[in-house]
């Protein structure tokens, strides 16, 4: 039996994203349920406090419950049913599902998941051209929004769980691959409610 830890930074739970939780394929996992609402930062501008506050508890929580991965998911996020079974069946230490994001600075949308270019920067993948869905494929930058860390990984490397981005940049310090099953389709509820498709 494999243990898991789902993990939410609560800020507004979604109705429809709680169920799609409570209703995951969980053959041969025991999963428990870990929220964290309480924010000791004022939100703005110290989100991003408040996040790595929440993700840091996770990890303490996670580490002291012998669980064998950490499973972190946004709270607006709506999972597929085989969403777990299918992030843990490839074996890895670190592996994301496909979400997409509005980026609020310009209302366009776009994958959260980043690969590198040959030239070493990092880009949006491309849908047809750089993975067909259902490819498991490597990344460069990895978000929080539905992520599997493994524990031992997590030991190993004394990683941090801050933000997302200082996350990545020690995977990219350390040298420890990164991946996205792109059929782990994820569904993000928008602040005005609408449902972004992968």
């Amino acid at each position: 039996m494999i243990k898991v830890l789902l993990h939410s930074p609560v800020l507004n739970f979604r109705q429809k994203a709680l169920e799609s939780w409570l209703d995951l394929d969980l053959e041969g996992i025991a999963l428990d349920y870990y929220f964290t609402k309480f924010d000791p930062f004022p939100p703005n501008p110290d989100w991003l406090k408040n996040i790595a506050f929440k993700m840091t508890k996770a990890k303490e929580m996670a580490l002291a419950g012998n669980y064998d991965y950490l499973f972190n998911v946004d709270a607006d996020i709506i999972l597929p049913k085989d969403a777990l079974k299918r992030l843990l069946s490839h074996n890895l230490d670190i592996v994301s599902g496909l979400c997409r994001l509005q980026m609020a600075h310009s209302k366009t949308e776009d994958y959260a998941v980043k690969i590198e270019k040959k030239d070493g920067n990092w880009k949006v993948p491309e849908l047809g051209k750089d993975f067909n869905f259902g490819d498991l494929i490597k990344i460069s930058f990895c978000p929080f929004g539905c992520l599997l860390i493994s524990t031992n990984c997590i030991k190993k490397y004394n990683l941090k769980l801050t933000t997302d981005g200082e996350f990545t940049h020690q995977c990219n310090t350390f040298g420890i691959s990164m991946y996205c099953d792109t059929g782990v389709r994820c569904q993000h509820i928008t602040v005005d409610n609408r449902i972004l498709l992968p």
